[in-house]
């Protein structure tokens, strides 16, 4: 497309006379997209942010990756490159990637850091230089369902704290339950980064127990004021020796408000598990036979049987969506696709109708208890009592 105009210049030369000149101007119109618009070469980058997390597993960047959806956190990045340990974001501008790092800030307890800078490219005449600009995001090993000893200083800190305690909740804080007095304590990320500590055990060295027998330790004391919790003594054996020996364990655990008889829950054996610290080490005969993390359902029995054929990003994906269906209020933060949510629903559906059946004796036992009847004012009574 072209436009033509036609300038026209006057000027009086003396009174009355004129002289006027007219020149043609042709624009040419070339249609572009707008810079947002615009594809950006993902070699020009003038910012790198490395988020690492020195763990075994990819957990933690599953649940970051639907968080950073949600909150569209890298919508500036003109690249992304998986690495070991870690992803890389590229950024080209400093300002994208400082504001990437602050979001990241708020989303996970992320050790402090500051911006280094190295020299691209320097213009001696003009005095102009081009720098390079990296920054180093290191997460916390401390993830979700972790069983954590804590070191003798820092349990004194926390009010004698554990010093055996589980990782309930990762967000930019760290929540851990002691689950012999139900104590718990919210640790912030500046708190862990000045005395910082590893996992005793991770994830992937639970083992499956059945439960044989449950005594709640006291039923008095409202669960409501203890998180959820409730003590109890139960009574467990694994499920690998389960027929071939007569071993059984007395342990307490946190979960005596779900678990009863016949339930299956996963825990930490702490007989037979090798601990990387030398103080747990050392007080391995004081440490109980085992402890309960979270009860398990039929369905991730059955899940877990057919990962065990699939590759490994697939599993921990598989392990990472079984995690959402135990702790329904964790979807609330993320920002799954249709499937994935329809997945969680599902298994939280089936799991609820498997709760909620009652057999026709049990409903007869219930009735039988109950003798109701009408009383002058109309009103119905329990005779029960």
């Amino acid at each position: 497309m072209r436009i033509q105009v036609r300038l026209s210049v006057q000027t009086e030369i003396l009174s009355q006379v004129y002289a006027e000149n007219s020149h043609d101007i042709e624009y040419v119109v070339r249609y572009q997209k707008c810079p947002a618009c615009m594809p950006t070469d993902p070699d020009q980058w003038v910012a790198v942010v490395q988020v690492r997390q020195h763990v075994s597993h990819m957990r933690t960047f599953l649940s970051l990756e639907q968080l950073m959806i949600k909150h569209n956190a890298a919508q500036h990045a003109v690249k992304i490159k998986p690495v070991k340990e870690g992803i890389d974001f590229y950024f080209s501008k400093k300002s994208d990637a400082a504001k990437f790092y602050f979001i990241l800030a708020r989303l996970t307890p992320i050790k402090p850091q500051k911006f280094q800078k190295k020299l691209k490219s320097q213009d001696t005449k003009s005095n102009i230089s081009r720098y390079e600009f990296a920054i180093c995001a290191t997460i916390c090993p401390i993830c979700h369902d972790d069983l954590v000893y804590l070191p003798s200083k820092l349990s004194a800190h926390l009010g004698q704290l554990g010093p055996l305690v589980i990782c309930t909740k990762v967000t930019n804080n760290i929540s851990l339950l002691d689950p012999f007095t139900l104590q718990t304590h919210v640790m912030s990320a500046e708190m862990y980064w000045r005395e910082p500590f590893e996992p005793l055990l991770s994830y992937k060295q639970l083992v499956e127990y059945i439960i044989l027998d449950v005594e709640v330790v006291s039923s008095e004391v409202d669960s409501r004021w203890l998180g959820g919790y409730t003590e109890a003594d139960v009574q467990i054996a694994r499920v690998l020796d389960f027929g071939k020996n007569d071993r059984i364990s007395s342990v307490r655990t946190h979960l005596g408000h779900i678990l009863k008889p016949g339930d299956f829950a996963l825990g930490y054996d702490l007989c037979g598990a090798n601990f990387n610290n030398s103080e747990a080490e050392e007080r391995r005969g004081s440490l109980p036979d085992a402890i309960l993390i979270k009860k398990t359902y039929k369905e991730q029995g059955q899940a877990s049987k057919k990962n065990s054929l699939q590759e490994k990003e697939d599993s921990e994906y598989e392990q990472f969506k079984k995690d959402l269906f135990v702790n329904p209020e964790l979807r609330f933060n993320l920002s799954l696709n249709e499937k994935d949510e329809r997945d969680c629903s599902k298994m939280e559906s089936s799991v609820a109708s498997d709760l909620d059946q009652v057999t026709s004796g049990q409903l007869e036992d219930i009735f039988a208890e109950l003798g109701l009847s009408d009383d002058e004012h109309g009103s119905v009574t329990d005779r029960t009592t």
